[in-house]
């Protein structure tokens, strides 16, 4: 919050004018996953640190106002982690009802289907899938890049919750990874369909 934000002091104002540009904002910094694929997986990125929510509304406020595009990116890298992003989410729909905007996003969510996720993917269920990420299914490679997928129970469990609600799933795969071999990547798409 020391920092001022980029859209509400105007610096963004000339690409917010420009049809092609996409408006990215962050609510919050930080991840609590050690993945080492992902540059955010490094120790001094482990604490989440959260921008006041009422900045938050702000910059949504003001993109949607000036942008000239109707679509919205929020960087956070799992959104959904902390509670007060069922807030946020819920100001997107009251926005989308009162403005028409956003018309589309583009979030990642936290990579662990909990309650919350699932609750803020109802929520913007008109304007993104629900993510099940993988990056890959081979036991080597996970243990290569320090990634914990999802339980085959939690995984079943988010189907059957995309299902009940006519959600429209994907899915993250990141080739080349660590271990990884032709054989034991097209096993692990193979799991995946």
């Amino acid at each position: 919050n020391d920092i001022p934000s980029p859209y509400l002091n105007g610096m963004m104002d000339r690409f917010l004018s420009d049809e092609n540009y996409l408006p990215i904002i962050q609510t919050a910094r930080g991840c609590p996953y050690r993945c080492t694929f992902c540059v955010s997986g490094k120790e001094s990125w482990n604490k989440i640190r959260q921008f006041d929510i009422e900045r938050v509304y702000s910059e949504i406020d003001y993109i949607q106002k000036k942008s000239k595009t109707p679509f919205l990116r929020l960087a956070d890298e799992n959104f959904g982690v902390l509670n007060r992003d069922v807030e946020i989410a819920e100001y997107i729909v009251k926005k989308n009802n009162e403005t028409g905007f956003p018309t589309g996003m583009s979030i990642y969510t936290d990579k662990n289907p909990t309650d919350r996720v699932k609750k803020i993917n109802l929520l913007l269920k008109d304007y993104l899938p629900f993510c099940i990420s993988f990056q890959s299914a081979t036991p080597e490679v996970l243990k290569n890049i320090k990634r914990i997928n999802l339980r085959e129970s939690n995984i079943q469990n988010a189907l059957d919750f995309t299902e009940k609600h006519n959600l429209k799933v994907v899915s993250e795969w990141i080739l080349e990874v660590p271990g990884e071999t032709v054989e034991s990547f097209n096993k692990s798409i193979d799991r995946l369909v």
